[in-house]
Formats: structure tokens, sequence, C-alpha cells
């Protein structure tokens, strides 16, 4: 080794990462991907509703965006609807109905959907208010009915567990993820 690629103490200095320039081609899936992330991100910011959960998942025909807006408030779904100028439709689902509008916006496939119970789709087609998503404290709330809404018929509390654990577990990985980039993207100084 030469002088110049060592510290004064001899550890070894390691070049930088090389990053794509202007001469080199970007991967094709990256750029997808990264187009549909900026779309979610710009959606978020534009509806006045904020969804409940925003993914961008990949397909064969390659990423789309999902905007959940949870159960029984169709605001953010209709929101989208006008944002893009489409139609929201319904369909039947074991014990309500999904509420989705599906656009283009700037050539990703985008979905908005959420789940209307019985009563809250019979309320959404009356025009009328549907009932709250999220319960007041101090209202019952029958624990069966809402797992079964939540997961399908049959659903257990042990299994609302095991499904939490695993979104936990993915956003944590996500997170691991996130630093791991910021990492790189700073050189280790965040």
């Amino acid at each position: 080794m030469t002088a110049s690629s060592q510290t004064p103490d001899g550890a070894e200095i390691l070049p930088p990462p090389v990053r794509p320039g202007p001469a080199q081609t970007e991967d094709p899936e990256r750029a997808a991907y990264r187009l549909a992330s900026a779309v979610a991100f710009n959606l978020v910011e534009q509806l006045p509703t904020l969804p409940r959960s925003v993914a961008v998942v990949g397909d064969l025909l390659g990423f789309i965006v999902r905007l959940n807006f949870g159960t029984n408030d169709a605001t953010g779904v209709m929101e989208f609807a006008a944002h893009a100028g489409v139609e929201a439709v319904s369909s039947i689902s074991g014990h309500g109905r999904w509420l989705e509008a599906q656009a283009l916006v700037n050539d990703v496939p985008v979905r908005a959907e959420v789940l209307l119970s019985r009563e809250a789709a019979g309320a959404f087609e009356q025009g009328a208010e549907a009932p709250h998503p999220h319960p007041t404290p101090d209202a019952p709330v029958d624990q069966a009915d809402e797992l079964e809404a939540r997961y399908g018929p049959g659903a257990s509390d042990e299994y609302a567990l095991q499904v939490a654990e695993a979104a936990e577990a993915a956003v944590e990985d996500e997170r691991g993820a996130v630093e791991l980039a910021d990492e790189d993207r700073t050189g280790g100084a965040l």
C-alpha cells in the first residue's frame, strides 16, 4: 500500500462508494418504485383525509399504490375519487362492502379503499353520515363483531395479535432498511 491510502496510524482508507452517475443507467424497477413512492407521498400530502395505511406494492405489471382508509368512513375514498376524476365502486365482502376508487396518477396505478360495515354501507348509500370508524372510549363495543369486521369470520384475539405482531415486524424491518439507507446516504453521520 502507498502512504496515501493509509491514515497516519496505519488504518486503510477505503475509496468512497460508487454511485450511479449521469453516464450510468439506473435499474428501471428502482425508478418505477421511486415514482410510485413519490405518487404515494404526494397523495398523502394532497388529500384532506389521512389514510390509515399506504403501501407501494409490486405486481406482475410493476408497482401500484394502495391507500387504505380503514373502516366505516368513506370520506378518504371519495376525496381520492374526486381528486382523480373517477367514480368509486363498491363490492360485497363477508360482513360489509368494500368501497374502492382506482385511477392512474402520473402513470402509476392507485387504489383507494375502505371497508364499510353493512350499517355504514347502508348509511353511505342513503347519503347519511356513517358511524365513526373508531368508537368513543365510553361506547360499548362487541369485541367479536369488531374482530370479525376487521379480520373475517371466526377471527380470534390470538389471530388479531398475530396479525399485529406481523405488521409490527414489517414496520421494524422497514425502519431498519430506512436507517441503513440514511447511513449510506450520509456516510454514517446522522
